[in-house]
């Protein structure tokens, strides 16, 4: 399929790495061009241990969310999330809040959704459906306010799958990302979906695949008579880094021209 007849079906295009180098500025832009996109952020233990690339300071954090509201009032809604990383993921699946007091309150407040990313844990047996406690997550003062929690699912779907069955119990919205990549810019090997279920793909995506990508799906979702139900977006990390291995507005601004054709109005 040629972009140029590409079917429209993502809501959101999440950039990850936001880092203490980024123009923000330059974010501003392209939050005014791209109505669809989102700016995640790599939270966990790294933040607190100096400069760490794609794990922004504390006071780069604070900076974001300031340069948030006063994009806000300007008129132009710069939308962020979190993706928490390593032991403050899998803690926070077990229900151990704790872990938020880590950092500002408003830090956790400035996100809509907040992501755990904890299918590298669970691929490798460190985690397991039975640890689930997300219902003091969705109840703490620091995230009652996300419009989603997304489970990171990567190639074992079982904690991501019983999140899912027990979505019911839970106060706030859940929501998949199909990741088997964890970061690493591995790229996606097959396609996956969950009808009724809000789903993110990421994947060894840049902007010079990902196009072919989203048509390969739109494909798929075709020939298993399938329609998109609830949200559906594409998350790209690895491959919006520059040489420096620094988040680059240029790659992002590539990015999102690319998958443009794919976007909902």
């Amino acid at each position: 399929m040629h972009p140029n007849t590409a079917v429209p079906f993502l809501h959101t295009i999440t950039l990850t790495g936001i880092d203490d180098h980024t123009d923000l500025a330059a974010l501003g832009d392209l939050a005014q061009q791209y109505p669809c996109v989102e700016f995640a952020l790599l939270l966990g233990r790294r933040n607190l241990q100096g400069p760490r690339n794609e794990f922004p300071s504390i006071d780069t954090l604070l900076l974001i969310r300031r340069f948030a509201e006063a994009s806000k009032d300007a008129g132009t809604r710069v939308r962020l999330a979190g993706h928490v990383c390593g032991w403050w993921a899998s803690s926070l699946l077990k229900g151990r809040t704790e872990v938020l007091d880590q950092f500002p309150l408003e830090v956790w407040r400035m996100c809509s959704r907040l992501q755990l990313n904890i299918g590298w844990a669970v691929d490798r047996g460190n985690l397991s459906a039975e640890d689930m406690r997300l219902d003091g997550l969705a109840d703490h003062k620091a995230t009652k306010h996300l419009q989603a929690i997304i489970i990171q699912c990567g190639e074992n779907e079982s904690v991501a799958g019983q999140v899912i069955d027990a979505r019911g119990e839970i106060s706030l919205p859940v929501q998949v990302l199909f990741d088997e990549s964890a970061g690493r810019g591995v790229p996606l090997t097959r396609h996956r979906y969950w009808p009724g279920v809000d789903c993110g793909f990421a994947g060894g995506l840049k902007p010079e695949n990902v196009a072919n990508y989203c048509a390969q799906f739109a494909d798929y979702m075709a020939r298993q008579g399938l329609v998109p139900q609830g949200q559906v977006w594409v998350d790209a990390q690895s491959g919006l880094r520059d040489e420096t291995d620094r988040f680059s507005p240029w790659l992002a601004r590539e990015f999102l021209q690319a998958t443009a054709p794919f976007v909902l109005g």
